[in-house]
Order: structure tokens, then sequence, then C-alpha cells
């Protein structure tokens, strides 16, 4: 397919993907460009897609609110860019141009990253990428996004497939989160008991936070965390993609 710009035919009216849905309810490997809608959490979150192009190479990014967010790539390229500078905006490479793309992977360019370790760095989540069916090897594309940016409309999945014997898939992971209404302060502990606001954070269901008694603000212990999904570890000590800090409970306020 020579490069150019996509004609209407190409572009799929985008369905909705939601939580478990994976390529085949919508039937994968089609070439030239797809697009599908996510809906986002109203209080911010975490969209993971895990993705393979199998042997041919073929490109996945997030689009949200106009902007690329998240993007597959051979190694040097990040989950969170540079982005493609060429194709892009309905541009379709040949597949000499897709395979000297840093960011179209497929076996046949050779090894690329799954991305579980830059995952965990950037959340704090284990997840090793599934694909239904047989395509292999998967990689990690994720947007983490605010309650703010949730308002601004959905992300879009943009696959760019250029060659014809393309076999690409993709599945969204969700992992399951409570939402939990939970005290914060912006000041330090002796002045905490009035000036506490509620706030709403998505904790992981296998962990109990239910005590909100207790009164956190962000690391240095002088603003407001961001609303958003959170996750734990090492025994109850609560992170984000910030920190935390834990200044005392309201059962010591007088």
């Amino acid at each position: 397919m020579a490069q150019g710009v996509i004609t209407s035919k190409n572009i799929k009216s985008p369905p909705e993907v939601n939580c478990g849905d994976n390529e085949t309810s919508f039937g994968s490997g089609n070439v030239g460009i797809t697009t599908y809608d996510i809906a986002l959490d109203v209080g911010g979150g975490l969209l993971v897609i895990d993705f393979s192009a199998g042997n041919i190479p073929d490109k996945l990014e997030i689009e949200h609110d106009g902007a690329m967010v998240a993007t597959t790539g051979m190694p040097g390229i990040t989950n969170s860019g540079s982005y493609d500078p060429i194709y892009n905006a309905g541009m379709l490479p040949t597949e000499a141009q897709a395979n000297n793309s840093d960011w179209f992977i497929g076996n046949f360019k050779g090894a690329f990253f799954t991305r579980e370790t830059e995952f965990l760095n950037d959340t704090g989540l284990i997840h090793t990428p599934e694909v239904t069916g047989s395509l292999s090897p998967k990689q990690i594309i994720w947007f983490k996004y605010t309650a703010t940016q949730a308002l601004e409309g959905p992300a879009t999945l943009i696959v760019t497939a250029p060659i014809s014997a393309t076999a690409w898939g993709f599945n969204r992971w969700c992992p399951q989160y409570k939402a939990l209404n939970v005290l914060f302060s912006t000041v330090g502990y002796q002045e905490a008991c009035s000036s506490v606001d509620i706030r709403t954070i998505y904790i992981q269901v296998e962990n109990d936070f239910e005590n909100t008694n207790l009164i956190w603000s962000n690391l240095n212990g002088t603003g407001q965390p961001e609303e958003g999904y959170y996750y734990s570890e090492n025994e109850g000590i609560i992170r984000n993609w910030e920190s935390l800090l834990f200044i005392g409970t309201t059962e010591n306020c007088i």
C-alpha cells in the first residue's frame, strides 16, 4: 500500500471498548487505520492496553483531547513518547517505511520490550501483557489520567497497520479498584483538623483502607494529592503517582 492520506473507507466509526473487551469483539488485523473509543472514569484512573502486532509491523497509539498520550515503540521509545512525527493524521507508511520507523513493532523488526518494568515503575502494578489468541510478543501501552482529563472526553485507540498480511490484536486490562472518600489536608498535623478536605480516590480491592479517620497529605505536607487511582504496598503504605504522607487521625482532634 502506498503512502498517502487514508480515505474514509479505511477508517471505522470507533466502537466503545469496555473492561474485558479484546480485539476479537471487533475483528482484528484490519489493514489501514482503525480506531476505538474508551470512556474514562470520572474520578481519574488508569487505562491499560496489551497490544501485539504479531510478525508484521504495526503501531498502536492512545490519543486524548487532540494529543497523543501513549504509543508503542521499539527500544528507545517509551510509553509516553516521543511520538511518531511522520505517520500520523491519517498517513500510512509503506512496508519499508514501517520497518524503519521506531514506533512500529513486530517480530520481523527484532526484539522489543514488553514494558513490564516501565509499567511497574510508573504505576506500582505488576502486569504481564496478554493478548487473545497466539499473537506474540506483546507490549503494554497505558494512560494515567486525572479527573479533570476525564471530563475532556474519551480516549481513542489508533491502530496503524499498513501491510496487507497484518494480524494485530489487543486486550484491555482493567485493574480492580474500589472508590473511597478519604480525608486530605494541605497543612501539617497540628492544623489538620481545621483544614480537611474529602477527596475521592480508588484503592485496589484486595487491600483495606476503609478507615476514613486517617488524614493524608502530599509527600511534603503542603498540598493536595490528585484524585485518581492509588495502589498499596508494604503493609498499608499508600502510594500514587507522586506519594502520600500520613499526618494524623481525626480521633486526636480537639
